[in-house]
């Protein structure tokens, strides 16, 4: 469904996110020009600051138009697609109950296509920008961040594949809260809250766990990094900002597969549940 849903808005969604990777793009090469910046400086080169202000320029003319963008776009989303799939569901005759539960399901798919398509988008671009300024820098680095890739996803995948079955029983309580608020019966309000609470600290505890597991690597890369730049008889301070700068970008580009991992699994899930609306 969020397919069908990215084809109907395509020509909106494509220019948001042609806004967003702009904007990444002159983001993760901020730090470079930085150290290009902090080296020419050094060496009274003062023409190589006018790139890190041109660089900064562009990040916050196209983070600006985003922002104002974005708005617009992904709340006229959700009104139209909301509008759609309820009056549908009604002329379906679907019970009421059910189709006002679910209709709370539905914001998941434009949060996707607003926070998680441009997280992902984040992510590629700063791993790209990320492996290439570090193998410039140095290939050994580099390809130790190669096979971190390994680690990573390994990880990612064993939370999406768990994670499948606790958005499963999260999302079945979900679904039933209209149903179970407008009884208004105090133990059976209590017992669905705690509920959904048990379920969602699940889901965060295995997200937690992921993250720490991915940071024992981090922290490998970061020993090996640290190793290379003490082999180096001339390191410039510039380098060295940079080369540490592009390691958090490259670590942190992996911070936000649990997050992603979760959100495609329930929305597998969702999507399953809204197939006879």
């Amino acid at each position: 469904m969020v397919i069908r849903l990215a084809k109907n808005n395509l020509s909106a969604l494509v220019f948001a996110y042609l806004l967003t990777f702009f904007g990444y793009v002159f983001a993760q090469a901020y730090p470079l020009a930085t150290g290009i910046a902090i080296n020419g400086v050094l060496s009274n080169d003062y023409i190589s600051i006018i790139w890190l202000i041109f660089c900064h320029l562009l990040m916050v003319f196209f983070e600006v138009i985003a922002k104002l963008y974005d708005t617009r776009v992904y709340t006229k989303i959700h009104a139209v697609f909301v509008t759609n799939i309820v009056v549908d569901s009604h002329e379906k005759r679907i019970d009421p109950m059910l189709i006002s539960g679910r209709s709370t399901l539905l914001k998941e798919y434009v949060s996707f296509l607003e926070r998680d398509v441009p997280d992902i988008l984040l992510s590629i671009v700063g791993l790209f920008v990320s492996i290439f300024s570090i193998f410039y820098i140095d290939s050994t680095v580099g390809a130790a961040c190669l096979c971190f890739f390994v680690p990573s996803m390994v990880i990612a995948y064993n939370l999406s594949r768990k994670s499948r079955v606790l958005n499963q029983e999260l999302n079945n309580h979900l679904e039933s809260e209209v149903s179970i608020l407008q009884e208004g019966k105090p133990r059976q309000i209590k017992r669905h809250f705690l509920l959904v609470s048990k379920w969602k600290i699940k889901l965060s505890d295995m997200e937690a766990i992921s993250y720490g597991l991915s940071e024992i690597f981090v922290i490998l890369l970061f020993m090996l990094s640290l190793w290379r730049l003490s082999l180096g008889n001339a390191v410039e301070a510039g380098t060295v900002y940079t080369m540490f700068v592009y390691l958090w970008r490259f670590v942190t580009s992996f911070d936000a597969l649990p997050q992603i991992a979760q959100k495609i699994s329930n929305l597998q899930d969702i999507n399953r549940r809204l197939r006879d609306l």
